[in-house]
């Protein structure tokens, strides 16, 4: 079944610097599997920035400095969290160790640890599918970020991270955005002035992100620990989430299964999602799977029945509200994908 994926269905998931530079890492094999699921889901836009490809250069260049300084036991304790340490604690070690440790300083390895660092970006780009440059460094990020930073306890480059990851180009916001992050202290402060925060975005005429703790998606798996539980269908379930937040105003229900034989096995099956809605005319209807593994647009050009008559449109039966048609275009095996139970369904006009 042939995947027609609308942009209104797709989510913009922003990668902070953190989540970047853990992935590139590798040793977190749970983060790992679920950038690439994100990477590879057909309802998922990763996206960055020009900013957090600055950070994440400056962070990979001090961790690889850090890994070529390993051998030299008499530091390995001193610089064995370095990677690990604050943004704003990185920042004033570096300047006070001045990239020199035992003799050894930055230009001693700078020409490997640029090559590998921008093999590393070049990996990103190509497996990730992300263009830094489709969120850019521009002239209307300056005043919300200065707005945000002066009214919250947020650092300036948590500030310019979530004010950029919504608005990628100037007078060009996104009209809604996912931001996934490390960072506990940014989650801390952006909830403490949560009010605050969205009427500066509603008075900017921005979309408020939806931010997501790596430690904590779908309020139950953390990318950081190896568990059994099965991470693409919980990211799967959040994707749906997301989709269905956006999106509220076309869903229409569920299907459900139902005949096995005979006409009624010809037959696809829904349910409104709220008994008392109407369902309304339209052009067409879309699917979305249970799993998101396929997507189909499907002409309306049949009859709608409820109970046991067909109705006109538009029609409601609060002590009914189970709806079911039978398609003449179909194949028989889109029919039978349609036929399966829990797939989204939603109004679709030409």
């Amino acid at each position: 079944m042939g995947m027609i994926i609308d942009e209104k269905y797709r989510i913009n998931l922003y990668l902070d610097t953190n989540i970047l530079v853990d992935y590139s890492e590798k040793k977190f094999p749970r983060l790992t599997e679920s950038i690439n699921y994100l990477a590879q889901s057909e309802f998922v836009n990763l996206r960055s920035s020009h900013f957090v490809l600055f950070e994440y250069s400056e962070v990979r260049k001090a961790n690889l400095f850090r890994e070529k300084l390993r051998p030299m036991h008499k530091w390995r304790a001193l610089l064995s969290n370095f990677c690990h340490k604050k943004r704003e604690e990185n920042k004033a070690y570096i300047k006070q160790r001045r990239w020199k440790v035992k003799g050894k300083d930055y230009f001693s390895f700078d020409t490997e640890i640029a090559c590998m660092v921008n093999n590393e970006v070049a990996h990103i780009k190509d497996d990730l599918n992300i263009d830094f440059d489709e969120h850019v460094l521009h002239p209307g990020l300056v005043s919300p970020t200065i707005k945000l930073c002066l009214n919250t306890k947020l650092s300036k480059e948590d500030c310019l991270v979530i004010i950029s990851s919504v608005l990628p180009r100037e007078n060009e916001p996104l009209s809604h955005c996912v931001l996934l992050s490390r960072d506990s202290d940014m989650f801390r402060s952006f909830q403490e002035r949560l009010r605050y925060i969205i009427q500066l975005f509603q008075s900017e005429n921005l979309s408020l992100p939806d931010l997501i703790k790596s430690s904590a998606v779908n309020n139950r798996i953390n990318l950081y620990k190896n568990t059994n539980e099965d991470i693409n269908e919980c990211w799967c379930e959040a994707i749906k989430y997301f989709i269905l937040k956006n999106n509220r105003a076309d869903f229409i229900g569920r299907t459900y299964k139902f005949g096995n034989t005979g006409n009624s096995a010809s037959c696809v099956y829904f349910e409104l999602d709220n008994k008392n809605d109407q369902l309304k005319p339209m052009s067409s209807l879309f699917f979305i799977s249970k799993d998101l593994s396929w997507a189909k647009i499907v002409k309306v050009n049949f009859s709608f029945w409820n109970y046991d008559g067909e109705v006109i449109l538009p029609h409601s039966n609060p002590s009914f509200p189970k709806y079911s048609f039978k398609p003449s275009e179909l194949s028989p095996d889109d029919l039978a994908l349609l036929r399966k139970e829990g797939s989204l369904v939603f109004y679709a006009y030409d």
